[in-house]
């Protein structure tokens, strides 16, 4: 190669090929060498081992090209300097290489040379104008550089050692593109899988489609109760008599008469979901929820109401059903947000109906009407995973667009990997996307029979994994998958504990008192979250039923979230 400066020229240019061709398994590497860093240090990390490692291959390479293509000047001009700082310019700004060498092929006449070297320039044009991938463009341009150099004779014997760096070069490139075309079909087959479990498409057009049929944001009543909805005027238990709820739920009608009237107009609506507008990103993160807050007030002043009326049978009835409409509200949306806010309305609801078991209005027969059948949250957790992953959809959909350049965050800084290693990005995107699938998929399939804390332990997400392989997407919206059966299994035992809480009642009925335990009951109720017996013990001023906590511990007596409180009044009560 010293004697022929053709085919050191071209063995330069495809080491640099290679260079480049390798420098996303260098990457990967690096990634998992880096991954328990905080984001900020990793990029700083990361972007400083690779360019250490990657520097002097590639500068060994820039001096072979840089070198080779100053001597085919010097063949056709006796100025030295003319020659280095073409082949200096050549080398380090490959685009202008094709540009650089027309003098010296119009000179021997290489017309179809010349052609190729204007070709290879233009692959690296199209690429900057995003016309063309920049990984596969670099490529094109490189091979049609190489041919031109080829057709470009000297004296010397040609060399052909430049095809060993350019064979690795096109493996890996080949490599990756093989390798991305089977993530593609990997996350497609994840996609269609979690479908069929969920029993609905995750595409986002199918969930546009879907979303498009529900009730709009913009009509009434729902827009009314929406810009209407006060401030939270009072806390979900707060008011523990009647006379005291009464005075509030006074004062509320008076001060948000339009807000109350909408809740009315509302729950005089068929049970549907809530349409909402699609953001301009694309992204349904960033879907406008603004019924949640509507509907978590309103839940209040239904409690509120039954507070108030503990002894009004048929406004506590329709309270309750009013209560259940807007929880099958939440129960047929398809955001994980809208699930859990579901779950809220339901506790609001059934402890909302302690004020009325204390009163002994209702017989246990009539309070278990009340309670209603047990909900299916599991189900409308999988619903809610198939909205999730639409979304995770979305974000990649967005990668692509120029609004990701205005961002200032990890996701900003992923747009400019993106630019400058289109390919590898790709690559590493889809093995997120995968692997959230994958993880949304274990979720949805865990076993029904098992206890909340073993269907949380299967489907919690491995952040250990997310943190070495650097998926920065599942690591910012990834749910707490195993927190979520927790909260499931939360509220399904709320609604077990309510009708112990009518048994007991039913008990110091019959008996004029408490009972010291629960030893009078054929078989005690299992906790859906721990498959444990669920609890009771008497407070100073009622008794309360409870089961362990998600961290194996007896709760506290104000806790509301493992606990089902009872208040009686102490004249009328012996303890």
């Amino acid at each position: 190669m010293r004697k022929s400066p053709r085919s050191g020229a071209m063995f330069g240019l495809a080491w640099m090929s290679m260079v480049v061709a390798l420098l996303p398994f260098v990457l990967f590497v690096i990634l998992s060498f880096f991954g328990g860093l905080q984001h900020g240090w990793k990029i700083i990390a990361i972007s400083l081992s690779l360019l250490l490692l990657a520097a002097p291959f590639y500068i060994y390479g820039f001096l072979l090209c840089a070198f080779g293509i100053s001597r085919i000047y010097r063949s056709v001009t006796k100025c030295k300097a003319v020659g280095s700082l073409a082949g200096a310019l050549g080398a380090w700004f490959l685009p202008l290489l094709g540009v650089i060498l027309i003098p010296v092929l119009i000179c021997k006449k290489k017309f179809f040379a010349l052609l190729l070297a204007i070709c290879g320039t233009a692959f690296y044009v199209l690429s900057y104008l995003k016309y063309f991938n920049i990984l596969s463009s670099v490529f094109l341009g490189t091979i049609c550089y190489l041919a031109a150099l080829a057709f470009f004779k000297e004296k010397n014997r040609f060399s052909w050692k430049f095809m060993i760096p350019l064979c690795i070069a096109i493996s890996s490139h080949l490599f990756l593109m093989g390798y991305h075309l089977k993530l593609e079909y990997d996350v497609k087959d994840h996609r269609n899988q979690l479908s069929q479990i969920i029993g609905r498409s995750v595409e986002i057009g199918d969930f546009w489609r879907r979303d498009a049929q529900g009730f709009p944001l913009d009509r009434e009543p729902l827009k009314s109760l929406i810009a209407n909805r006060p401030q939270s005027y009072f806390g979900e238990f707060e008011y523990k008599d009647a006379p005291t709820a009464q005075k509030k739920l006074l004062e509320y009608n008076k001060k948000y008469p339009v807000f109350v009237k909408a809740i009315h107009d509302f729950l005089q609506l068929p049970v549907s979901h809530v349409a909402h507008k699609m953001p301009e990103d694309g992204m349904l993160y960033g879907v406008q929820l603004p019924e949640l807050n509507a509907f978590r007030e309103t839940a209040r002043y239904l409690a509120m109401q039954i507070a108030a009326n503990p002894n009004d049978e048929q406004l506590v009835k329709k309270c309750n059903n009013d209560l259940i409409k807007l929880r099958n509200w939440l129960f047929s949306e398809y955001f994980l947000l809208e699930h859990l806010v579901g779950i809220a309305v339901e506790g609001i609801r059934l402890n909302a109906l302690e004020n009325i078991l204390r009163q002994e209005t209702f017989s246990k027969q009539e309070f278990a009407r009340l309670i209603g059948e047990p909900i299916d949250w599991e189900k409308s957790l999988r619903y809610s995973y198939g909205g999730e992953a639409a979304g995770f959809k979305s974000v990649l959909a967005y990668m692509n667009t120029p609004a990701l350049w205005s961002r200032e965050n990890d996701i900003a800084n992923v747009a400019v990997a993106k630019k400058y290693m289109p390919l590898f990005m790709d690559i590493h995107l889809h093995r997120d996307y995968r692997f959230a699938l994958q993880n949304y998929i274990k979720a949805a399939t865990v076993p029904s029979s098992l206890s909340g804390l073993e269907k949380a332990k299967l489907a919690e997400v491995d952040d250990i994994e997310i943190k070495r392989n650097f998926y920065i997407l599942s690591g910012m919206l990834l749910p707490a998958l195993g927190q979520l059966y927790i909260k499931s299994a939360q509220i399904a035992d709320v609604r077990q504990m309510a009708l112990l809480a009518a048994e007991v009642m039913e008990y110091r009925k019959q008996h004029g008192k408490l009972p010291e335990n629960l030893s009078f009951l054929p078989n005690v109720p299992l906790a859906k979250l721990d498959h444990k017996p669920l609890m009771y013990k008497k407070t100073k001023d009622g008794f309360r039923i409870f089961s362990h906590t998600d961290k194996g511990k007896k709760p506290d007596e104000k806790d509301t979230r493992f606990s089902y409180r009872v208040r009686l009044d102490g004249k009328n009560e012996t303890l």
